[in-house]
């Protein structure tokens, strides 16, 4: 079997992790690496023997080689929607399909107020949900960072376990161990500003549609003002 070679942007601490499970792995092998960074491109190039055809300076360069299968993404959680978008309309365009013709979708909670607190309350039902699937991974692929990033493995680690009888629900009681961070990472909150400057950012990024999980206290309260004072925004 052919293996799959693989490209990261970005290297940082998780990016050794998942070259270092690479070194082990049937199924793939690590040809490429980018980053803006020269030293941290020779660096990283030089420990994992990457030649030097395939130490991209820009993200781009490695998103478009035709010697690239498949691109581990280790930026900054900010950065990871920008450059998924990037890989998968670059993925398109060389199967023979039309990027623009894509459509992409992004799935989360969102509760418009100005108490910031109880809003993370009532969604960080969401953050046990994705730590229930991280689980699932972990558990196959291990928690070295090497596959799974640091970021979520470390969320998870007070994770007793998870009652599906209180899935998708507000005030779960056993979500206690999801930090602020996450859900402020995996949420759209606070008031009508800041849903806009977030979904905004979305959809410079190439984001078509924006969905959402509505399981909190101000489920119609929230539905008006994205219908009135948002939605209206995007339509202009």
């Amino acid at each position: 079997m052919e293996k799959i070679k693989w490209g990261i942007i970005g290297p940082g601490s998780i990016a050794n992790n998942f070259a270092d499970g690479l070194t082990s792995s049937y199924s793939g092998q690590l040809v490429g690496i980018a980053s803006n960074n020269y030293e941290l491109r020779i660096s990283f190039g030089d420990k994992y023997d990457i030649h030097e055809d395939f130490r991209f300076e820009t993200y781009d360069d490695i998103i478009n080689s035709e010697h690239i299968d498949a691109i581990y993404i280790s930026t900054p959680h900010t950065l990871h929607a920008e450059w998924t978008i990037k890989a998968v309309r670059q993925s398109a365009e060389e199967a023979g399909r039309n990027p623009d013709e894509l459509t992409i979708c992004v799935v989360a909670p969102a509760y418009v107020g100005d108490d910031l607190p109880h809003q993370r309350d009532q969604v960080r039902w969401f953050g046990g949900m994705v730590g229930n699937h991280v689980a699932d991974l972990v558990k196959r692929y291990g928690s070295d960072g090497s596959l799974v990033p640091e970021a979520l493995t470390e969320y998870i680690k007070a994770r007793e376990g998870y009652d599906y009888s209180e899935h998708g629900r507000a005030g779960n009681t056993h979500t206690d161990f999801v930090p602020d961070e996450i859900i402020d990472r995996f949420c759209i909150l606070g008031d009508v500003s800041s849903h806009i400057e977030k979904l905004s950012e979305l959809r410079a990024l190439g984001v078509d549609q924006f969905a959402i999980y509505l399981m909190h206290d101000q489920q119609d309260e929230t539905l008006e003002v994205y219908g009135q004072s948002i939605i209206p925004v995007f339509n202009k």
